[in-house]
């Protein structure tokens, strides 16, 4: 998929969802993703708005990305957040982070060392996510 069809996709996804727009937006107004990650619970891939079970995600996601150019030296942070938590209608807790990596690099496998930052934390009931990498 091109990355000009993934982020019509993703924009639409973030819509439907109810993380933009708003009083205080999740996703900022002009943002344009500069590559694609893929993020895996096992051998099943998450796709804008599919639904896991609880018991899916116990253990914490495989993820992936290509870079934005083949020189950068970047490195990236990953967040796993629940937008709304515990719910929708009651955001007390909102953004409360499940997950937390620095230092990602494209194309790391998933044993290289990590910095983890916030450990994996798997979801409660009904819960929503949203994965960033910035």
């Amino acid at each position: 998929m091109s990355l000009v069809t993934h982020a019509q996709n993703l924009s639409s996804s973030l819509l439907k969802a109810g993380l933009v727009p708003g009083s205080a937006p999740l996703i900022p107004d002009d943002f344009k993703p500069l590559t694609e990650l893929s993020v895996r619970f096992g051998e099943r891939q998450v796709n804008l708005g599919n639904l896991f079970r609880a018991s899916e995600c116990k253990q914490a996601p495989s993820v992936s990305f290509t870079p934005e150019n083949t020189w950068s030296s970047k490195t990236y942070t990953l967040l796993l957040i629940d937008p709304d938590a515990p719910t929708p209608d009651d955001p007390k807790f909102a953004y409360w982070r499940h997950w937390v990596l620095s230092g990602l690099v494209p194309g790391m496998d998933d044993g290289d060392a990590l910095n983890v930052l916030t450990e994996y934390l798997g979801p409660g009931p009904k819960d929503e996510y949203a994965i960033g990498l910035d």
